[in-house]
Formats: structure tokens, sequence, C-alpha cells
């Protein structure tokens, strides 16, 4: 063999072995995809129980705070959506960073091509965004200080519950982002396949 020949051949070896010509094949990116969106599912749903118990304790701690102060209902009721927005803007808008940050990283490790980032889940984090930062901006802190001494232990508690169940529904918006994340790229590289 011609040095050359030899050359070239080894060439060709040190392309065979460079992991990116090595790099799965979409077919076995689609079903680690899959199997990411079927972990997701699942905790989808863990999050939708803990959602609906963090729920049902709010509403549970609420009557209780409005049946001792029954003439303020409408006053606490305004205070605690008030909080409500304040937590709600906040929390979100910090997760969805976090969201963008988890999307690109799993578009990383999958070796996502630029054509499969600019699908629509760009749009659906685009709204969260836009809701929360109206969330934030509803918020007047004054509106916020209305209420009298007496009432602010009992509505600590009461906040302490709002807060958990405002965590647990923008981790489960969250979750369900970025399974439409997912989604959107196994469908994609699927149909590509």
């Amino acid at each position: 063999m011609s040095p050359v020949a030899l050359h070239y051949l080894n060439v060709l070896i040190f392309l065979l072995l460079s992991p990116s010509i090595l790099a799965e094949p979409p077919k076995e990116w689609v079903s680690q995809l899959k199997e990411e969106v079927t972990n997701n599912l699942d905790k989808i749903n863990r999050y939708q129980k803990e959602v609906n118990n963090s729920k049902d304790t709010l509403k549970q701690r609420l009557g209780e705070v409005i049946s001792k102060h029954p003439n303020d209902k409408q006053l606490i009721k305004d205070y605690l959506e008030c909080i409500e927005d304040c937590l709600m803007g906040s929390v979100g808008l910090s997760e969805t960073t976090k969201v963008t940050n988890e999307a690109n990283n799993i578009m990383n490790e999958y070796g996502i091509t630029e054509e499969i980032r600019a699908l629509p889940w760009q749009t659906y984090l685009g709204i969260y965004n836009i809701i929360y930062r109206v969330k934030k901006a509803k918020c007047k802190q004054k509106n916020c200080e209305r209420l009298t001494e007496n009432k602010q232990n009992d509505l600590n508690v009461v906040q302490h519950f709002q807060q958990e169940a405002i965590k647990s529904q923008v981790r489960l918006n969250s979750c369900i982002l970025i399974n439409d994340v997912l989604t959107d790229i196994t469908g994609t590289l699927k149909h590509n396949n």
C-alpha cells in the first residue's frame, strides 16, 4: 500500500472513531426523548397532586382566617390577591429562566440543530413570561399593606400556604412547558428520520 493510500486510510479510521461521527443516530434520539417525555408526564402527575393538595390546604386556612375576621372578608381577599400577583410574578419569572436553561441543556445533550431550536416552545415560553410579567406589574404594594396589625399573624399563616401553592403551580407550568419542548423535538426528529 502506497504512503498516500495509507495516509488516507488513517484519516478514514480517525474520522470513523471520531465522537461526532459516532454520535447516536436520530432514531436513538427519538427513543431517548420519548423516555424523557414519559418521565416528565410522571412529574406532571406528581406536581398536579401537589398543586391540588396545596390549594386545598390554602382554602381551608383562608376559610379559618375569614371566619375569624368576617367583617374584612373582601379586604382579606384583595390583600391575598395582591400578594399572589407579587409571588406568581417573581417565582414565575425566575422559573422561566430555569426552563430556558433546561430546554437548551436537553438540546445540547442530544445535538439538536438550530432548525429544531426554532420550534414553537420559544413561543410557549414567551407567553408564560408575559403572564408572569403582567402578574408582577399588577401588584400595587400599597394594596398589600392595607390590613391592620391584629390580622397580620393570621394572614402570615395563609401566606405561607399561598406561597407553597404558587410554587407548586409554577413548577407544574414549567414541567408542562418542558414536556411541550420534548414532544415538539421528538415529533420533528421522527418526521425528519
